[in-house]
């Protein structure tokens, strides 16, 4: 697969196109072949990537020609401006789209309910290229955030995440495997596909480049400080939060929030120690969350 976003001016677009192979190519090829709405197959394929839009047009090769490699391509137009007041921009992408495209596990039985090894008879391997193209001329990658690798005995999902001056270039690859999963290792694979659906979003953050200066933390008061702490949160900047909130912390010892605010960041940053004892002040100053 390759999802390619561009920018027409302030008009953001993309372009999807999957390629097929194998057993999933045979499937999909009839599948498409002999389906009277062919929209409707190409939407239930490629729309999941482009969080849910309807496609603008689309294209496929002759399907009962087996000589050609089966392919489709999509485009989605005009999917929103990026206005002249907009300074931040978030690109995601939740790779759980995979199981709801190409396996039945978006959906699953529940562990006390299954009473019946599962087979899993055809192994299924989607690499997926994105292009994020920076949205403005002045722009700066301020989160590079590609999802989480997960690998485990029942399937594995991988990613990279290159960028240069003026894109990012998100390279994934799920892999699930055949095999036969005992109904006593059930809860096994459930855990980890719950774990891949809850945990599997990518994010990429853009900000414009202002010509003015941040203004300074000693002009903020005490209630702005910890709105824009919160907003370095919000917006997946966990190395600068760590910096400005625990200065902040640092100089507020007895304000529960801002203690509060302090075990998130340590959290984000994997400092659990630190994150526990700094939630345990914030409750022993009152704060409640």
């Amino acid at each position: 697969m390759a999802v390619d976003y561009s920018l027409n001016d302030s008009a953001l677009s993309a372009s999807v196109k999957m390629s097929f192979d194998g057993q999933v190519e045979t499937n999909l090829r009839n599948y498409y072949q002999f389906s009277p709405e062919k929209r409707a197959v190409v939407e239930q394929l490629l729309s999941p990537f482009v969080h849910d839009n309807r496609v603008t047009s689309f294209t496929a090769t002759d399907p009962a020609d087996s000589a050609t490699p089966f392919e489709i391509e999509g485009d989605f137009v005009n999917l929103l401006s990026i206005t002249e007041d907009i300074s931040r921009f978030h690109y995601s992408m939740n790779y759980a789209q995979i199981l709801k495209v190409f396996t039945g596990f978006s959906i699953m039985e529940p562990v006390s309910e299954r009473a019946q090894d599962l087979y899993i008879q055809i192994p299924i391997t989607v690499e997926l290229f994105i292009t994020y193209p920076a949205p403005w001329s002045d722009a700066e990658l301020v989160q590079n955030g590609p999802a989480s690798n997960y690998q485990n005995p029942f399937f594995e999902i991988t990613h990279t995440a290159q960028p240069s001056d003026n894109e990012v270039t998100s390279t994934s690859k799920f892999v699930l495997y055949a095999q036969t999963i005992p109904v006593e290792e059930y809860a096994a694979f459930f855990n980890a596909i719950d774990a891949f659906q809850k945990g599997s979003e990518s994010m990429f953050v853009y900000d414009k480049v202002m010509a003015t200066s941040p203004q300074s933390h000693e002009a903020l008061s005490i209630e702005e400080q910890i709105a824009h702490s919160r907003a370095l949160l919000d917006s997946g900047r966990f190395d600068e939060a760590l910096e400005y909130v625990t200065e902040l912390a640092n100089g507020n010892k007895d304000n529960g929030e801002v203690q509060f605010l302090l075990g998130i960041v340590h959290g984000f940053n994997g400092k659990d120690a630190l994150s526990e004892a700094a939630f345990e002040r914030a409750e022993s100053l009152g704060y409640q969350y």
